[in-house]
């Protein structure tokens, strides 16, 4: 298998988590480029997610884009439709916490499992 330029295949990544309307997983994105590894997609994604433009939902094992400032991902149990919020005084009031028991924050990450309009109607 010929070699792709990281850049090249971090695009193709972004695009597809880009155009995705519920998280998507490594595998599942390798499967959509023609002649790319799984390990190639997973450090696209590390890269995507270290420069801000993805997001890894850890209950679900999977990725999505990052278009704006956004703290928490709220992602409906039943359909896997997600919503990319900002809630900064949620964020402000777990720095303050935080630094009255004197940890220092590394990455916050706010996940919640939600069951969105549609699906709530149905």
């Amino acid at each position: 298998m010929k070699r792709r330029k990281a850049f090249v295949v971090d695009k193709q990544v972004e695009k597809i988590l880009l155009c995705s309307k519920e998280p998507i997983g490594a595998y599942q994105i390798a499967n959509k480029l023609s002649r790319v590894a799984a390990t190639q997609v997973y450090r696209a994604l590390d890269r995507l997610v270290s420069t801000d433009r993805a997001r890894r939902i850890i209950a679900r094992n999977a990725y999505v884009a990052i278009t704006g400032n956004s703290d928490l991902i709220a992602v409906c149990r039943d359909c896997g439709e997600f919503k990319l919020l900002a809630c900064p005084d949620a964020v402000r009031g777990l720095e303050r916490m935080c630094d009255r028991q004197s940890f220092q924050i590394d990455r916050i990450c706010l996940e919640m499992t939600v069951t969105c309009h549609n699906c709530s109607a149905s």
